[in-house]
C-alpha cells in the first residue's frame, strides 16, 4: 500500500510523527511524506496525492490542516476518493480526539489495515449565485468562532492548548458584536442576534467545546447549535458546560438537527470552517452522507 502523509512542516509536534507514528507506518506501507511550504499548500498536496492514486492519505497536523486536505482531496474528478486520517499534531484535535486517534497510544498498522468507514462530511456553498464550495469534516461557525480564528492567528501556543483558546475566547468576547443572523434548516427558521452559532458533524470543536455531544459522523444529520446575546458571567458559565459534554438549558440556547442549513446575515460576517476562514454570508450548507472513507477502526 502506498500512503501519502501530508505534514504540517511548522507543528511543533513534528518530531513525535517521526518517532511514532512513521516507524509504525513504514512497517506496512510504502510511506510519501510531503510537507507543506506556505498556507493552503496542503490543499494541492493533497489533491496531486489524489491524482497520482495514493489510496491513502494522511493529514499530519491539527483540524486546519484535516479541513485543507479534505478539500484537496475533494477539489478532482477522480471516482474513487483516498482513505482520509488525520494524525494530531495540531493544538486543538478536537476530530482526530472523536475518532479516538492519539499520536502516541493508536495502533497506527492497524489502524492502516483495517477497511475504512464511511462517515458524513458538510458542504458549503457560498459567493455569487452560491457558485463556489467548500467542505468540512467537524464544524463551521459564525459569531465568535471566526473572530477567535483571527485572533489566533498571531497569538502564541507555548500556555497549551486549553489555556490559549480560553484566553483567545475570552478577549474576543469583549470585541464581539452579536449580529442579527437568520439560520433556516428542512425543518425550523431560527432569527436573532447571536455569539456563536455552528453548523457541526463532529461533536466539538474549539478544544473540546461540545457544541453537539450527542453528534455522529455516521448518522446523516447535521447538528445545528445557537446561543443568542449572552454575558461574560454567562459566557464563563457554559463554557464549563460545554467542555463537560453537557446540554445548556436556557431559552436563548438551541439545539437541533438538519440536512440543510442555510445561514444569512445583515451585516458582513464570516464563517470558518475548522479553524480556516472560509467566507462571508450568505452561506448554504448539506450533508453528504457516508461522503468520505476514513481509517479503519480496530
Amino acid at each position: 500500500m502506498r500512503v501519502a502523509v501530508i505534514l504540517n512542516s511548522v507543528s511543533r509536534k513534528k518530531a513525535g510523527f517521526f518517532r511514532y507514528v512513521y516507524p509504525a507506518l513504514a512497517q506496512v506501507a510504502t510511506v510519501d511524506v510531503w510537507e507543506t511550504r506556505a498556507q493552503g499548500h496542503a490543499t494541492a498536496l493533497a489533491r496531486q496525492a489524489a491524482e497520482e492514486g495514493f489510496p491513502c492519505v494522511l493529514a499530519a497536523g491539527g483540524d486546519g490542516t484535516l479541513h485543507q486536505v479534505l478539500n484537496g482531496l475533494h477539489s478532482g474528478t477522480q471516482a474513487n476518493l483516498p482513505t482520509l486520517g488525520v494524525i494530531p499534531l495540531g493544538t486543538g484535535n478536537d476530530f482526530a480526539r472523536l475518532m479516538n486517534l492519539q499520536l502516541k497510544k493508536t495502533n497506527w498498522a492497524a489502524r492502516l489495515l483495517a477497511p475504512p468507514q464511511h462517515i458524513d462530511i458538510g458542504k458549503i456553498r457560498f459567493g455569487d449565485g452560491l457558485g463556489n464550495t467548500r467542505y468540512f469534516i467537524n464544524a463551521c461557525s459564525v459569531g465568535l468562532g471566526p473572530d477567535v480564528v483571527h485572533r489566533l492567528a498571531g497569538s502564541s501556543r507555548r500556555l497549551g492548548p486549553a489555556l490559549t483558546y480560553l484566553l483567545a475566547i475570552l478577549r474576543t468576547f469583549f470585541t464581539n458584536r452579536p449580529q442579527q443572523v437568520s439560520v433556516i434548516t428542512n425543518s425550523m427558521v431560527w432569527s436573532g442576534r447571536l455569539r456563536v452559532g455552528a453548523v457541526a458533524n463532529g461533536r466539538a470543536f474549539g478544544n473540546q467545546i461540545y457544541i453537539a455531544p450527542e453528534a455522529s459522523v455516521t448518522d446523516g444529520k447535521l447538528n445545528v447549535f445557537i446561543a443568542g446575546e449572552f454575558s461574560l458571567t454567562e459566557l464563563l458559565k457554559y463554557l464549563l458546560q460545554l467542555k463537560m459534554g453537557k446540554i445548556i438549558r436556557n431559552e436563548r440556547v438551541y439545539y437541533g438537527t438538519a440536512r440543510t442549513v442555510g445561514l444569512e446575515s445583515i451585516e458582513p460576517l464570516w464563517l470558518e470552517a475548522e479553524g480556516e476562514l472560509v467566507c462571508q454570508l450568505p452561506a448554504d450548507i448539506s450533508l453528504l452522507a457516508a461522503a468520505q472513507p476514513f481509517l479503519g477502526v480496530v
